[in-house]
């Protein structure tokens, strides 16, 4: 069974899709015959469906370059940022609601040395079965019944023996 296309008849706008009926032909057409009133199939779908979406003309540099980094783009990092403010901490500037960059470096050595001292064959494959404890130079420890790590240096002044209260500031 042969689907035709009704592309053929006047009526029809070329940029539109074709219909199709589900139809035997009578006679199919070969190359020797003279076709010219009637459109092919590859014809048909060529003009009607795969060229909708190809630009017509071809796009300048100067355009394209206009389009990718034009004033809309660039305005937002040409705006001055009003949300600045100085670390309690150390006098860094960085955005209000985050976190300081200086001390974000801080925290991250302190927690490598963290790691450092609880081992890597302890921190990664026999994880304790308690709360882990970190215990600095000149401190005791509080529980027997946790798991104790001892760092060998003085805690840091902003890192507080309690998380839940606020070390001592400056």
């Amino acid at each position: 069974m042969i689907v035709l296309p009704l592309a053929a008849t006047k009526e029809r706008e070329p940029y539109h899709p074709a219909l199709a009926y589900n139809v035997i032909p009578v006679a199919t057409p070969t190359h020797d015959q003279d076709c010219d009133d009637k459109q092919s199939l590859l014809d048909t779908i060529m003009s009607n469906i795969l060229w909708a979406a190809v630009p017509k003309h071809r796009r300048s540099p100067t355009k394209r370059l206009i389009r990718r980094n034009g004033y809309t783009y660039v305005r937002d990092f040409m705006t001055p940022k009003k949300n600045i403010v100085a670390c309690l901490e150390c006098g860094h500037y960085h955005e209000r609601h985050t976190i300081c960059g200086n001390c974000y470096e801080k925290v991250k050595e302190e927690t490598e040395t963290m790691r450092e001292a609880m081992g890597e064959d302890t921190r990664l494959y026999n994880q304790p079965k308690s709360e882990v404890v970190f215990v600095y130079e000149n401190e005791k420890p509080e529980d027997e019944n946790k798991f104790i790590v001892e760092v060998d240096k003085p805690r840091p002044e902003w890192f507080s023996h309690s998380l839940l209260t606020k070390a001592k500031t400056r």
